[in-house]
């Protein structure tokens, strides 16, 4: 690396992992060399620009919902993530629908879902959000939650002191 800046923050000395199936798992933070440290910071920091731009199947979508989610963090604003329908439910329930077509008793309905051209993320995306619809209701309880869990992972980290 050329480039860089040192970076200097203060971090809790465990950090909670949770999967939306409620398994977790604590890290001790005492125990990561500081290289895994700028690693995962870096990782973090990609992977919340991606995921900013998921419902974007375009690169000019893509990139201007990755230039917002930056933006925001240049304000020190955890950005939720950006979606084509500006409900932010909808990555969320596009997900779940994913999920269940993956189980052995839904296989009419992914077989219909495989059959759409994969080069026509726009098709899809509205066929999985069509059956999220019909099935709102525990769809949305389930979308809902799991955006509550996204929230308070972004609460968590957005409690970290920066200095630079």
């Amino acid at each position: 690396m050329t480039d860089s800046i040192t970076v200097s923050f203060a971090i809790p000395t465990a950090f909670v992992v949770t999967k939306r199936n409620g398994a977790e798992v604590s890290c001790d933070m005492s125990k990561l060399p500081v290289e895994q440290v700028r690693e995962l910071f870096l990782y973090g920091l990609g992977q919340k620009v991606r995921d900013s731009s998921s419902s974007f199947p375009d690169k000019g979508g893509s990139i201007t919902a990755m230039n917002k989610c930056l933006a925001a963090l240049y304000e020190n604003q955890w950005a939720i993530r950006a979606t084509a329908t500006g409900d932010p439910l909808d990555p969320y329930r596009v997900t779940i629908i994913r999920e269940a077509l993956a189980k052995p008793r839904n296989k009419e309905a992914n077989a219909i879902y495989l059959a759409i051209p994969s080069d026509d993320q726009k098709a899809r995306r509205a066929f999985l959000l069509s059956i999220a619809a019909q099935n709102s209701h525990d769809v949305d309880i389930e979308a809902k939650r799991r955006l509550a869990v996204d929230e308070a992972d972004s609460a968590a980290i957005s409690g970290l002191t920066i200095a630079i």
